[in-house]
C-alpha cells in the first residue's frame, strides 16, 4: 500500500530549523548583564564628599572672619584681591 500526500509538501518536517532556534535561545541565555562606574562618576561622587565635608570648614571660617571684622582686625589685601579677579577673569 502506497500513501500519497495530496498537498504535494513533504511529510517529514526538517528539524534544522528548531535546532537554530535552540541554539538562538541558549547563546542569549548565556549572555550577562554588567554594569560599571564610570570615571565621571566617580569624580563626581568624591566631589560630592569634599561638598559635604565642607560645610562645617566653611561654618567655621566665616565666624573666624566675622568676628575678625566685629573685633576690627580684618585686613584686606588689596593687590591679592586684584590678582584673583585677573585670574578668575573678572
Amino acid at each position: 500500500m502506497r500513501v500519497k500526500n495530496a498537498s504535494g509538501s513533504s511529510p517529514i518536517t526538517p528539524i534544522a530549523p528548531y535546532v537554530e532556534q535552540r541554539e538562538a535561545r541558549t547563546i542569549e541565555s548565556e549572555r550577562t548583564d554588567e554594569a560599571g562606574i564610570s570615571d565621571r562618576a566617580k569624580e563626581l561622587s568624591r566631589a560630592n564628599e569634599a561638598v559635604s565635608a565642607a560645610p562645617e570648614d566653611r561654618d567655621l571660617r566665616v565666624q573666624a572672619l566675622r568676628s575678625a571684622v566685629q573685633n576690627g582686625k580684618y585686613r584686606l589685601d588689596a593687590e591679592q584681591v586684584a590678582r584673583k579677579l585677573l585670574e578668575h577673569g573678572f
